[in-house]
């Protein structure tokens, strides 16, 4: 028994260094997609809360008034992005129109997001895209 512990000795430390770096990987890849799914739910409830804000102006019979609701669709995107934690949001693009007639009259809002992850594991840059369809609270 004795010769048998003496040729067993170390192969605990060299399992444990042949193991490390797959559970390394492992662990690491984990947090990047954890991270990069973070990112996509706040692009999502960003988009959301931004064209739901804007859908609750009255774009009235005027081309003036509807492009107001275009801008403020843009801009509460933005603010939310913002709020979500996405800072200035240099790499952010947003984008509305309206679609359909009365009384079923829609805002359409679409944004992109460039993103470093958080770790570099999946590359140098994620785009990351979202869109929705509100429909308008004034029907005129």
């Amino acid at each position: 028994m004795g010769t048998q512990r003496h040729h067993r000795r170390g192969v605990n430390a060299v399992e444990f260094g042949l193991l490390l770096p797959i559970f390394t990987a492992l662990l690491l890849g984990s947090l990047e997609f954890g991270w990069v799914f973070y990112l996509d739910s706040v692009m999502n409830a960003a988009v959301a809360e931004g064209c739901r804000e804007a859908s609750l102006l009255d774009p009235g019979s005027g081309d003036g008034s509807a492009q107001q609701v275009l801008e403020r669709a843009g801009d509460e995107m933005f603010a939310a992005l913002s709020k979500y934690g996405a800072g200035d949001c240099t790499n952010c693009t947003a984008f509305a129109q309206f679609e359909g007639e009365s009384p079923s009259r829609t805002l359409y809002c679409e944004a992109t997001w460039t993103v470093t992850p958080l770790l570099g594991l999946s590359g140098s840059e994620i785009t990351l895209s979202a869109s929705t369809l509100t429909l308008l609270e004034w029907q005129r």
